[in-house]
């Protein structure tokens, strides 16, 4: 009897917490760097490809960002 995998369902919640932790690293590693530091950089790209992993998972571009009140 063969196993199916679990492939093709991503937990968004749990996701999005785990991005949450890393991004805010990624941010922490951006204040204290020196600024245009090799680390400074890669913090950077870091940020926009998690922001970009949380637009595809929510459909909201700014989803790590605060929001006004409505």
């Amino acid at each position: 009897m063969t196993r199916r995998n679990k492939r093709g369902f991503v937990n968004k919640e749990q996701a999005l917490r785990n991005l949450q932790v890393g991004r805010n690293a990624a941010i922490k590693i951006r204040t204290e760097a020196k600024i245009s530091s090799r680390e400074y950089r890669i913090a950077g790209e870091l940020i926009i490809h998690i922001d970009a992993l949380a637009k595809e998972l929510t459909g909201d571009p700014m989803f790590f960002y605060l929001k006004g009140h409505g």
